[in-house]
């Protein structure tokens, strides 16, 4: 299995969440197939200023209850906004997120992050289909 993003169809995108505490923080995300066949999924945490923080690879996801995962972080973790994008193979897959940023009382953090995205709040986008066809062959000019 390749590692790309060629695999997949759909795309979900949670809210964005402003995390400003990092020690203890964590980022779980969450997906659950709940098809009749295996699939593949792929979680990315972005920050706000676009980049990639964490990529998860393309990972396979049986059906039935099993559930990929993504967290805690802990490495490469700063104060700043971040969301979740999950693709997935399937309209058959779930998705949710929780965040946790744990409130710092000797700081200027005194409220903790604590938010949940639930499978029906994320944007769900349909990808466009890379159809790969063979190049037929090229013979000799006749």
């Amino acid at each position: 299995m390749t590692d790309t993003l060629e695999i997949f169809r759909y795309e979900y995108v949670s809210g964005v969440v402003s995390v400003a505490s990092v020690e203890n923080a964590f980022f779980w995300g969450h997906v659950t197939n709940r098809g009749v066949d295996p699939g593949y999924a792929r979680l990315v945490l972005v920050n706000g200023a676009g980049e990639t923080v964490i990529d998860t690879g393309n990972v396979e996801v049986p059906t039935g209850p099993a559930v990929v995962y993504l967290g805690p972080i802990e490495e490469g973790f700063e104060p700043a906004d971040y969301y979740l994008r999950i693709f997935t193979t399937s309209l058959d897959f779930v998705p949710s997120v929780r965040v946790h940023s744990p409130a710092d009382p000797l700081s200027d953090i005194p409220v903790p992050t604590d938010a949940y995205f639930a499978p029906n709040v994320f944007a769900r986008f349909g990808l466009p289909v890379r159809a790969v066809l063979p190049i037929p062959p090229i013979g000799p000019i006749e």
